[in-house]
């Protein structure tokens, strides 16, 4: 940090000699005044590097921690919607539309492009930034089912296009009436102020989702709160048949309450093998944890584990419920637990250490 703002001091320096000084101070002032959000952002991004580091060395089975399909290599990757609609090859079973821009007009030509691909199983869309609004989303999704009969894969981008509450409702509705068939379901909604209806709709079109055995769902910084996980987490309950489920909340305001519905959700989906929640800054404190692990204790087919709640207000009382319960998880092999940024002190971690005693893990990360 200290070689970072020696850095920001130089060139402060030369923009007081080469502008005005009131434009110098308000920039000075702008580096300072968000100082912390930049500390903060360096951490999660090494941070993440260390997660991808552990899953590549110890070969972690399942899909990508951070939401990315691990494609075949017969998968069609198309850089432009133009390319797409050349594509003369209609057998094609899998194929991903990757992120360029697509003006609100074109919505016709994207599902005109997809129509031709009639024995399709696997369709990635990346249409993030692009700002459609809720219409023209769910415009796109009721096309699909109808075109593509035979789809049981769909990777959805929709960071950052503003769909609010109206629009996420109207895509989860889209979800449980003309998706329901689908097995593998990922979805980004990052950035796209969401808050408790529309994280409860898109919880009941999840529910209507029964034949699911993958799922990845991205609320990264929106508002959904602790009553939007409420709503979330019923929808979640009734995916039984889950083996593997990720789940990004970071920064939407949850609190105690919201961990344990969600604990409550995961708690029914007895099939669930790989479980990897990120529920980082947000204000989760004991009670939160105790409920979040006791609901997870009840997946008695858990192998692998990753908690990610760093930046919370977790303190030590309830270490050792959150232990005894993770403890329940008698086929735990792999276990991925950050506490760091928490209220904990190092002397308070005697609890945590008895997890890492366990003889059938095979591998244990406790940050803190």
């Amino acid at each position: 940090m200290q070689e970072l703002f020696g850095s920001q001091t130089q060139f402060c320096f030369f923009f007081l000699v080469k502008n005005n000084l009131l434009k110098s101070y308000l920039f000075i002032q702008f580096l300072f005044v968000h100082s912390k959000f930049i500390y903060l952002l360096i951490i999660k991004y090494l941070y993440f590097l260390f997660i991808i580091c552990i899953l590549k060395k110890f070969n972690i089975k399942g899909r990508f921690v951070l939401f990315q399909k691990m494609h075949d290599d017969i998968t069609e990757v198309f850089e432009s919607l133009k390319e797409l609609i050349n594509d003369d090859k209609s057998y094609r079973e899998q194929l991903t539309l990757k992120k360029k821009q697509i003006d609100s007009d074109q919505i016709e030509d994207l599902i005109l492009g997809i129509s031709k691909y009639k024995n399709l199983k696997s369709l990635t869309l990346n249409i993030e930034k692009h700002r459609f609004g809720s219409e023209k989303v769910y415009k796109i999704l009721q096309e699909i089912p109808s075109l593509c009969p035979n789809l049981n894969y769909l990777n959805l981008n929709l960071d950052d296009n503003l769909l609010k509450d109206i629009g996420s409702s109207k895509l989860g509705q889209a979800l449980g009436q003309l998706f329901f068939n689908l097995t593998s379901l990922t979805l980004f909604f990052k950035k796209n102020s969401i808050q408790e209806i529309g994280s409860s709709g898109i919880g009941i079109g999840i529910g209507q989702c029964l034949n699911l055995e993958y799922l990845s769902l991205d609320f990264e910084l929106n508002i959904i709160g602790d009553s939007g996980v409420k709503g979330l987490a019923l929808g979640l309950s009734e995916c039984i048949n889950l083996n593997q489920l990720i789940l990004c909340l970071d920064g939407n305001k949850i609190g105690d309450s919201g961990a344990k519905s969600l604990g409550e959700g995961i708690s029914t989906l007895k099939n669930l093998k790989f479980l990897n929640i990120f529920m980082m800054q947000n204000k989760v404190r004991c009670k939160g944890l105790i409920g979040l692990s006791q609901g997870i204790s009840k997946c008695t087919n858990l192998n692998s584990l990753f908690l990610h709640l760093m930046m919370n207000e977790i303190k030590y009382e309830g270490l050792g419920i959150f232990t005894r319960s993770i403890i329940k998880c008698s086929k735990l092999s792999f276990l991925f637990i950050s506490l760091y940024m928490n209220k904990i002190e190092a002397y308070n971690l005697n609890e945590l250490r008895k997890v890492k005693k366990l003889k059938r893990l095979v591998r244990s990360f406790i940050l803190f």
